[in-house]
């Protein structure tokens, strides 16, 4: 009698270990799908945790064939933790097309562990509705993503669509709605739109372009008591007033970032008053590009101050060159709670640098130049520097 020798099987844990490392290689994860029933679950787990949805007006089936395709595809759909919707870039700024908040619902509904949604260059439109029923189901989700787009209905009615989250990031957003109101005409919420119940966002990454000031979305509808990190890009100087009453309504805030596009001047002092630092009295790190150190903006009197200064250097070696020091060294000693400074340089082609040995050379030469420049800070133990790519 013919006997059939079995073949020696790892254990599935290591299989699933081998196949994690894969996690980034959907070519192969696509053949490991095939192999056997056993390497489905971990091969599915990376293979569709990241989806990515290609719109454009040229096939409008694709909303409708993908809402199809996750009702049919129910063993699929718990795999899928990010989801990024999005219009390809060459025809961001070419062609617009608007996504309903109907669709929106009827997809996120069949994710029950998404954990971060991203709209790319899509317009977003509301329903006609605003009733409990219209709320996207969707208990898992923690980050919601909008980039180049316009919001028809304002920012803070899109939101209570969603469920509460944790991060929320906005670039290039534009906001329509019939009656908009400048960021700074009130500090006092719609109290017709927020939910006193309803927890609010505790980190906030906002990115302005040219331009906007009138359309951008503002604090009005939101709920800051929870906010403590603030990360605020702008073009203009006149910008900063729209983060003001985002700081002064945070009485939680503990970490602000601003970073200034590379095509304009720093802000003036009279500039730096606009965001009334003095209101955030919980702050304890505030980081700046390098442009942003001249001139900086200092306190008026020994209140309490954040004990952490960042400071971002793009290609540090072309930077580094041309500052005020003295300045720079006096206006630091005026925080009286600052503990530490850290200096995060980056290095064109790190990777290269470190192949010919020139990394570590550079990343002491950074930190000589600065121990000299700021010797006080140096003397305490306060300075930091830090090279990264």
């Amino acid at each position: 009698m013919l006997q059939l020798r079995r073949s020696p099987c790892f254990p599935q844990e290591l299989t699933d270990m081998i196949i994690d490392q894969l996690w980034d290689d959907k070519p192969s994860l696509s053949v490991c799908c095939q192999v056997a029933r056993c390497w489905l679950p971990s091969s599915r787990y990376h293979l569709f945790h990241t989806t990515l949805v290609s719109i454009s007006n040229s096939n409008p089936h694709t909303i409708p064939e993908f809402i199809h395709f996750l009702y049919s595809s129910t063993q699929i759909c718990h795999h899928i933790r990010s989801l990024i919707l999005r219009r390809p870039d060459d025809l961001i700024r070419v062609e617009h097309s608007s996504l309903d908040m109907r669709d929106v619902k009827a997809i996120l509904s069949k994710l029950p562990n998404l954990l971060q949604f991203y709209l790319r260059g899509i317009d977003l439109t509301l329903l006609n509705s605003s009733g409990a029923e219209d709320i996207v189901h969707s208990p898992s989700l923690q980050f919601l993503s909008f980039w180049t787009m316009k919001m028809f209905g304002g920012l803070s009615s899109v939101l209570s669509y969603f469920p509460p989250v944790d991060s929320l990031d906005l670039l290039d957003v534009l906001v329509e709605q019939p009656h908009q109101t400048s960021s700074t005409e009130s500090d006092s919420p719609d109290e017709s739109i927020v939910s006193p119940n309803r927890p609010g966002i505790r980190y906030l990454s906002l990115w302005v372009n040219d331009g906007q000031v009138q359309n951008c979305p503002t604090h009005q509808g939101m709920q800051l008591e929870s906010l403590s990190e603030l990360c605020f890009s702008f073009s203009d100087p006149v910008q900063l007033q729209i983060i003001r009453p985002f700081i002064r309504r945070a009485p939680r805030l503990k970490e602000l970032t601003l970073w200034l596009d590379q095509r304009h001047e720093p802000p003036n002092p009279e500039e730096w008053a606009e965001l009334d630092l003095a209101s955030a009295t919980s702050l304890e790190t505030l980081s700046v590009e390098f442009r942003l150190l001249d001139p900086l903006p200092t306190p008026h009197d020994d209140a309490i101050w954040f004990d952490l200064f960042s400071v971002f250097v793009d290609h540090g070696e072309k930077h580094l060159e041309g500052l005020d020091w003295k300045s720079l060294e006096q206006s630091l000693s005026r925080f009286s709670q600052l503990e530490r400074v850290v200096f995060i340089i980056s290095i064109d082609q790190k990777e290269e640098a470190e192949a010919s040995g020139k990394y570590t050379e550079l990343s002491k030469g950074f930190k000589e130049v600065l121990q000299r420049q700021l010797p006080d800070l140096h003397l305490k133990g306060k300075l930091e520097v830090e090279v990264v790519e």
